[in-house]
């Protein structure tokens, strides 16, 4: 097992020098607990930096933990995704990932040269913002939402119950609005000093981050990330596996013992019943 392990661990590593890497929306950094779910499985795996993320994908985060994703080639374009956060990675037009259904939590977007007549979207259970091409940030809490914007501008769409439009309103770089849940958008509010520093903040992490990103030449790996996670997440399973059967094994004498104590009398009112676990 231990050598089969090894073989692909370094059959993985070698792929490198032989295959070049097509470019895809990667994780470029972790803070704190993150998960993701492939659109292709129904299990969570730990989100890792260099791991390729796709269409589908759906990512949450934990407390004080955030996840930057780099959205494009030029590696101009990248969201954020802040702490206790949920979201699915989506698209409106082919091949591209260019819509983010955030059921919770927080996202900041940044996005430049969309292609035309396409629009980078962020959706909530009652709300859509969106763009071609600017900085902002949406905020979605159980009963409402607060689209701030940080650069250009952005149009916002308000829902009710039946998804049916209540009104829309743009709100310029500078200033947010609050959409009560299933209700219209508020009058336009400045930002908070507080505002344009996490802003800030975020911008310049990111920037930070992708710097040591290239130079390291991890951009390349995404491929390797994934194999690596994918053998892991295997491994996992096979150490559960033999942990449950052991659990059995262990069960199986206890109740073979116990049974065996019955018959010769010697029973000490502690054998195993249906619903005890050792």
């Amino acid at each position: 097992m231990k050598k089969g392990i090894l073989f692909a661990l370094v059959w993985l590593f070698a792929l490198v020098g032989f295959f070049s890497f097509v470019y895809a929306a990667q994780i470029v950094d972790v803070v704190g607990k993150a998960q993701i779910q492939p659109a292709s499985s129904t299990s969570w795996r730990s989100a890792k930096v260099g791991m390729k993320v796709s269409i589908g994908d759906k990512i949450r985060t934990a407390r004080r933990s955030k996840v930057r994703i780099v959205l494009d080639e030029q590696k101009k374009s990248f969201i954020s995704i802040e702490e206790l956060t949920m979201v699915i990675l989506n698209s409106t037009i082919p091949d591209e990932i260019n819509k983010f259904d955030l059921s919770k939590g927080k996202l900041y977007v940044k996005v430049e040269k969309v292609k035309a007549g396409a629009t980078f979207e962020v959706a909530t259970p009652s709300a859509i913002a969106g763009v071609r091409g600017t900085a902002w940030s949406v905020d979605s809490k159980n009963d409402r939402d607060i689209v701030a914007v940080y650069e250009s501008k952005v149009f916002v769409q308000a829902f009710d119950k039946n998804k049916n439009l209540i009104s829309e309103v743009t709100v310029p770089e500078g200033f947010k609005t609050i959409i009560e849940r299933f209700g219209p958008p508020s009058k336009l509010l400045p930002l908070t000093h507080e505002e344009r520093g996490s802003w800030n903040k975020v911008k310049k992490r990111f920037l930070d981050y992708l710097q040591g990103f290239k130079g390291a030449g991890l951009d390349k790996l995404g491929d390797l990330a994934d194999e690596l996670s994918d053998l892991q997440d295997k491994i996992e399973d096979i150490q559960e596996l033999i942990e449950d059967q052991n659990i059995q094994k262990t069960i199986e004498e206890r109740i073979r013992g116990c049974q065996e104590d019955s018959r010769n009398g010697e029973g000490d009112g502690n054998s195993l019943t249906e619903g005890q676990y050792p």
